[in-house]
């Protein structure tokens, strides 16, 4: 037994060398895991981007057109409104209008624009004033067969009324409102930028119409407007072309572009025209948001003063007899230089008659006439009144005898009136008038008879 051990001891011992030679296996290491740190300090507030302004889109409110902008729209519309309608019809142009028709006709509805009537079937028209509850401004149109009795214009004369006005028919049968009367109001009170009610009259290119208006025969060729207030007075206003009317007496009245007649109005309708005519320029209120636009014919007004809403007085062509010593008579006697009486030829001026003219700037103008006041008694009298801002000045003289009132400027006003005995001396006279200013412009020229007693 002791003699084994020792080999046991040493079999064990080489068996353990060869364990510890041999190569060891791979060792996987697991890292440990550290404790995280705790922060024990006082969070910071965590800052929140504020959010990116966005534009906002809201959608812009429709604007509410103006009644100046309804107005311009409603005369815009009127052409298409009323197109192709024939002499003889009346047309509903824009917004409300009223057709009172004739005792016992019968017709269709007159109520919507482009709504025709004939002009036979009805007694009057009514436009409306404008309406600012639905932006409504009112128009309505006629054309009417008006030329003078032996050649009627075949393309009628178109009458378009507008704003609170009212045309009557005083006529009949196929020349229905040849005759009319007109009635207008003063203003439109709800829309500043609506034209003065009124209406508007046009020929067509080269046609002459007559017509009566209120009472007051008027012949004319081109285009009129005509506002009438009852009970007031009626202005006929050339804004192309020219009119001409007869005084009370039966002499003309003419009427050139820029030009507007006036004459008051009375009677038991308050419509009538009664009264002297007068002649002044347009006023500004005359041309004002006029709804030109609307008529066959595009025309631009004659131009008057400086656009104002503010009425411009009317000049008088007549103004009362002066009744100061006139100037004294020429002092002709014998017998002119070579026995002759000498005569002007050229535009001449009758006794009792009414002309006009235009006087070119700085220089003259001139009307020859025949003298009938003698001395003590009885006077020629000339009235001249410029249409216009500026000083006429007259000169007197004698084909025969030459020069007798030089430069008479008794007034420094737009009227100038001068009398004086000049019968007797033969031959021509002539009046010549001047700007004192060097300038010019229309004028209008009456020549009459005054006497210190009765003229017999």
């Amino acid at each position: 037994m002791p003699a084994r051990r020792p080999f046991a001891l040493l079999i064990f011992a080489l068996a353990l060398l060869a364990a510890c030679q041999r190569q060891p296996d791979a060792i996987l290491l697991t890292p440990l895991a550290l404790p995280t740190p705790t922060d024990t300090s006082t969070p910071l507030p965590t800052a929140t981007p504020p959010p990116t302004a966005q534009p906002t889109r809201t959608p812009l409110p429709s604007p509410t057109p103006s009644c100046g902008q309804n107005v311009v729209n409603a005369v815009a519309a009127i052409n298409a409104a009323c197109a192709g309608m024939a002499v003889g019809e009346a047309c509903l142009a824009a917004g409300r209008a009223s057709a009172t028709l004739q005792p016992g006709a019968s017709a269709p509805p007159f109520a919507a624009p482009g709504d025709r009537l004939p002009l036979a079937l009805i007694q009057r028209v009514d436009a409306s004033a404008y309406d600012p509850a639905n932006g409504a401004w009112s128009a309505a149109l006629l054309r009417v067969l008006a030329g003078p009795d032996d050649a009627p214009p075949p393309d009628g004369v178109t009458v378009l009324l507008y704003g609170d006005a009212s045309v009557i028919n005083a006529g009949s049968g196929a020349v229905s409102f040849r005759q009319m009367q007109i009635r207008s109001a003063p203003d439109e009170p709800t829309c500043d930028s609506a034209p003065v009610p009124g209406a508007l009259l046009q020929t067509a290119a080269g046609q002459t119409a007559e017509m009566t208006i209120n009472g007051l025969a008027v012949q004319f060729s081109g285009t009129l407007m005509v506002r009438a207030l009852q009970g007031g007075g009626m202005t006929v206003a050339v804004l192309q072309g020219q009119a001409q009317t007869p005084h009370p007496d039966g002499s003309p009245l003419l009427a050139e572009a820029g030009l507007e007649i006036y004459i008051p109005l009375a009677g038991a309708d308050g419509l009538t025209a009664e009264g002297a005519l007068t002649l002044s320029p347009l006023t500004s209120a005359a041309l004002v948001f006029l709804p030109l636009a609307a008529l066959p014919r595009q025309v631009a007004a004659a131009p008057p003063a400086l656009p104002t809403r503010a009425a411009t007085p009317i000049l008088p062509t007549r103004p009362p007899l002066v009744t100061d010593t006139p100037t004294p008579a020429v002092p002709f006697a014998g017998t002119p230089p070579g026995g002759v009486y000498l005569t002007y030829s050229g535009q001449r001026i009758t006794l009792g008659t009414l002309v006009s003219g235009t006087l070119p700037a700085g220089g003259s103008a001139w009307w020859a006439f025949e003298p009938v006041g003698v001395a003590p008694d009885t006077f020629d009298y000339f009235e001249v009144t410029a249409l216009g801002n500026w000083d006429p000045v007259i000169t007197i003289e004698s084909a025969t005898w030459g020069p007798y009132a030089v430069d008479y400027n008794a007034s420094e006003g737009p009227v100038e009136a001068y009398y004086g005995s000049l019968a007797g001396s033969g031959g021509d006279w002539r009046i010549v008038i001047r700007d004192a200013g060097g300038g010019g412009g229309p004028y209008t020229l009456y020549y009459d008879r005054r006497c210190l007693g009765s003229c017999e």
